[in-house]
């Protein structure tokens, strides 16, 4: 964990490093009534990977470009994964660009998406090396908002389960 932040990170690129840090993870707070949020990047193109983490999880997102190959790859990890819900990232803003992507959002089961990400293009400016104490007013209110949205999908699988 970094100093002032609420968050740990893992890198996940020696898999048996990673893999004991998440039993231990999981081990001290399966059973714990706190909220615990491990988000992981991807497996780096490890289908095998992706299902033995998912085990440890109540919710996988899995980021999906409004694009052909994108939603391809989607409905392919969703055999791999089927309990995958899926979050449309970098949506556009502009009305006919966003009507002309449609049709492959359309494709993919719409029970499964969570939230569409708009495009953010001042997330660049936080990548410049420019000193930041908070990102943009827009990106903090989505952050704010997939919370909750994550938030409510797992108290719908909790109660449903």
């Amino acid at each position: 964990s970094l100093p002032n932040r609420t968050y740990g990170f893992l890198d996940g690129r020696d898999p048996q490093k990673l893999t004991e840090q998440v039993k231990l993870i999981h081990a001290q707070y399966k059973d714990s009534d706190r909220d615990v949020l491990i988000v992981y990047d991807g497996g780096g193109n490890r289908p095998d990977f992706d299902k033995w983490i998912s085990q440890y999880t109540n919710l996988v997102l899995m980021p999906v470009l409004p694009s052909d190959e994108d939603v391809d790859v989607a409905m392919d990890y969703l055999e791999e994964v089927p309990d995958a819900q899926l979050l449309i990232n970098r949506m556009p803003t502009n009305v006919w660009e966003k009507d002309s992507v449609e049709r492959y959002i359309q494709r993919l089961p719409q029970e499964k998406i969570i939230a569409r990400v708009k495009h953010s293009g001042p997330v660049r400016h936080m990548l410049d090396g420019t000193e930041f104490t908070t990102g943009h007013t827009g990106l903090n209110n989505f952050a704010r908002e997939l919370y909750r949205r994550v938030n409510l999908r797992l108290k719908e699988m909790a109660e449903a389960a």
